[in-house]
């Protein structure tokens, strides 16, 4: 049941229904408008992809091909570049592109949650290299090695945790919001009537 009256594009309402009932869009099946729940594999699907992925082809550049690290890194970055630049949602991306550049109503606000991602992440990765300065003095290097994966995951997982919730959700919400409402393209008004 839709909240709209006839001729009204969208309604605030509408998002905030789907996320109470924990229903999103299948961002696979962008052409349909079926609600589903996402399995753990389409979160993790984009993580696969664009990581682990390229992960095999690095070590067979470097390893079998004897490659630089710099030319392995590059030739084994070319898929998710490439799904990068061909996989955008136009309505997504010129909601972002408003957001970000001022022109939509809510870019104050959005412009306010990245300085919110950037400070996130920036201390994150400020404590972890200090925790990691430490280490290097205070610590064994056997010990180290194996500890600083340990740290790394802490950093992400904790990270992920409070970016989630102080950036990426309101920014999710902002920028669907920013989607639905489409400005009307020139003189689509003039042709109507």
């Amino acid at each position: 049941m839709s909240c709209r009256p006839p001729g009204l594009r969208f309604c605030r309402q509408e998002p905030l229904r789907r996320e109470a009932e924990g229903t999103t869009k299948n961002a696979g099946n962008q052409g349909h408008d079926q609600l589903r729940r996402p399995s753990a594999l389409d979160n993790f699907k984009p993580l696969l992809i664009d990581v682990a992925l390229p992960l095999g082809p690095y070590y067979v550049f470097r390893e079998a091909f004897g490659m630089s690290t710099f030319a392995a890194l590059a030739w084994s970055s070319v898929g998710p570049a490439a799904r990068t630049v061909w996989s955008g949602d136009d309505a997504r991306g010129g909601a972002w592109r408003r957001l970000t550049s001022g022109t939509a109503a809510g870019s104050a606000g959005c412009r306010r949650k990245e300085r919110a991602f950037s400070l996130v992440w920036g201390v994150a990765l400020f404590l972890e290299c200090v925790a990691r300065a430490v280490g290097a003095y205070t610590i064994w290097v056997d010990t180290l090695v194996w500890l600083g994966g340990v740290l790394m995951v802490v950093v992400m997982v904790a990270t992920f945790v409070v970016w989630g919730a102080v950036a990426v959700a309101p920014m999710g919400r902002m920028l669907g919001e920013e989607a639905a409402t489409v400005p009307a393209e020139p003189g689509r008004e003039k042709a109507a009537a």
